[in-house]
């Protein structure tokens, strides 16, 4: 029997207008989760004992995220969360930008915090990077 696909998918009896807000709800909450990840992450390295590759097998095999990408999420963590910022104030910004941000010596994150989301919230993430790369002499980001 061939099944209903509105009625076995809710967001078909959405509008287009009504579709986009949910849309954005989701996306804010997902660009949100990041920080909440790396808080996490965080606090497993730092807490379960285990060594670099342990770590590498746990986030890998339990969690199904990419070593790389856990590192980022805890370097963003650990940037930004002594800071204060939360997701309210990284509204809109996704984790790719914000560990570019998180690469910023923290004697000039704090200082310029709000100045950079704003930056990245306008700007490519190409141009963050040479942005920073310019500003605060960093390595290059990627």
């Amino acid at each position: 029997m061939p099944r209903d696909s509105a009625a076995d998918d809710p967001f078909q009896r959405l509008t287009v207008e009504q579709a986009e807000v949910v849309l954005r709800d989701l996306v804010d909450r997902l660009n949100g989760a990041y920080l909440e990840v790396g808080a996490l992450l965080s606090r497993i390295e730092d807490e379960c004992g285990l060594d670099e590759d342990g770590f590498k097998d746990y986030v890998k095999q339990e969690l199904r995220v990419g070593y790389r990408k856990a590192r980022y999420l805890i370097s963003i963590h650990r940037a930004l969360a002594p800071l204060g910022a939360g997701a309210d104030q990284l509204r809109g910004l996704g984790w790719a930008k914000a560990k570019e941000i998180a690469r910023v010596p923290v004697e000039h994150l704090a200082r310029d915090l709000d100045a950079l989301v704003q930056f990245a919230l306008k700007y490519k993430r190409y141009e963050l990077i040479d942005h920073i790369n310019a500003r605060y002499g960093v390595s290059r980001g990627g």
